[in-house]
């Protein structure tokens, strides 16, 4: 079983997806980090992001509309890019994506979230 820290990155306007997810990915004994749930209050949340990217060997990228405009989504991903982490792509809904995250294999959550969630699960190194 990995343990391995996974990062998310995504739009606050998807925020009730990605916390489902991730309870669930925490549920099946992934290490993830999500700034909703893991920064402490009274902290410095760019510190923070910043700290849980460095440390992240991957991170999951949530892909919806929103999060593709997102200046803080594309410098987390551009980051995770340039220092050579694995990085997932979770296709919420159909979006045009930047060319840089075109390349890489998608999981898709656009139609059975379950199918999707058995497919990250797999993709992570852990079973159902």
């Amino acid at each position: 079983m990995d343990t391995a820290l996974t990062f998310f990155s995504y739009s606050r306007a998807d925020s009730a997806f990605v916390l489902k997810l991730a309870k669930d990915l925490r549920e099946a004994g992934v290490t993830i980090w999500l700034d909703q749930l893991d920064i402490v209050p009274g902290s410095h949340w760019d510190s923070a992001i910043e700290k849980a990217l460095v440390s992240a060997p991957r991170m999951i990228v949530v892909l919806s509309p929103e999060s593709v405009k997102s200046n803080n989504v594309m410098d987390e991903v551009s980051f995770a890019l340039e220092n050579g982490k694995t990085i997932i792509p979770i296709l919420l809904s159909e979006c045009e994506t930047s060319f840089r995250l075109r390349r890489l294999q998608r999981i898709d959550f656009t139609t059975d979230y379950q199918q999707g969630m058995d497919h990250l699960l797999e993709v992570l190194g852990h079973e159902r």
